[in-house]
């Protein structure tokens, strides 16, 4: 993302170039441990003088990744100075430029930005410090909030290019929405230009996904486990009862059966009381 994408209202912009800035300044700190790990520590700068008493020259330094992580630095202190006059706190400052101050200051600084990139972005054009490119003293330029977080951007993407593609993989087993089998793993890939490939691959039927459509089937399978459950606990319910009205039901035609034999034994036997008949009769008319 070299410039933002066009919006309505001058002096911002879109939701996803948002998220993207939220994502780089986040990543800064990751970003210079990766220069630094390209470049190694820096115990001499370009330019130094042979140490006195040896003919060696300096140790020599990719200069092209120095410059970047020099300059990923400045923009994360610049940035961190325009968010600490907009919150009225103190912002971190670097004490020298060496390898370990530096790392320091970069992760304070990333500490203190992220929370606020909305402030940052809507932040007017002011003055900001940064280091000259000989890295011997500072100067003022006139940027925006927008300005400065693109160049942040800038520095990943050059940095991108310098180190070329990088991958994480994460070997955690995870579910597979396909075969079930819990043999998904995530590999996060940063391309050249900065783009970044998310995706969950199965060992045991070599499906992928991206991690956001991942994150979907896993949601949608969850739910339709979820209203399986309801729907068997429904069955079940209903299988229930009606058992229980099967139950009821055979021994009321139990029970009447019974009353009837009653019955037609007080007609067949002429020696039963009339009370004892009675009641026969009643009890038949009552279970009927």
């Amino acid at each position: 993302m070299e410039l933002p994408a066009l919006t309505e209202k001058p002096e911002s912009i879109c939701e996803a170039c948002r998220k993207h800035v939220q994502a780089v300044v986040d990543d800064s700190p990751a970003v210079w441990d990766s220069l630094h790990g390209a470049l190694g520590d820096r115990s001499m700068r370009a330019g130094q003088e042979r140490v006195a008493g040896t003919k060696n020259p300096p140790i020599p330094i990719d200069v092209e990744v120095d410059a970047v992580k020099d300059a990923l630095a400045d923009w994360l202190v610049a940035a961190a100075a325009r968010v600490a006059e907009l919150l009225n706190v103190d912002d971190p400052q670097p004490k020298s430029r060496i390898d370990r101050e530096q790392r320091r200051i970069v992760g304070a600084c990333t500490k203190l930005v992220s929370p606020h990139v909305d402030a940052l972005l809507a932040a007017p054009a002011e003055s900001v410090t940064v280091w000259r490119k000989t890295g011997e003293s500072r100067t003022f330029v006139d940027k925006t909030g927008i300005d400065i977080c693109l160049e942040i951007v800038r520095c990943h993407r050059v940095a991108h290019a310098i180190l070329g593609d990088q991958h994480i993989h994460q070997s955690v087993q995870l579910p597979c929405p396909n075969c079930h089998a819990r043999r998904c793993s995530r590999t996060v890939t940063t391309r050249k230009n900065g783009d970044v490939d998310d995706l969950i691959a199965c060992a045991e039927c070599k499906s992928s996904w991206t991690y956001e459509i991942y994150q979907f089937r896993c949601r949608r399978d969850a739910e339709d486990m979820e209203d399986a459950k309801l729907e068997a606990q429904e069955r079940q319910s209903f299988t229930e009862l009606i058992e229980q009205e099967r139950t009821a039901r055979e021994l009321a035609e139990y029970l009447l059966a019974e009353l009837r034999w009653k019955f037609s034994l007080a007609l067949d036997c002429p020696n039963i009381s009339a009370a004892e008949f009675a009641t026969a009769v009643i009890d038949v008319k009552a279970a009927s």
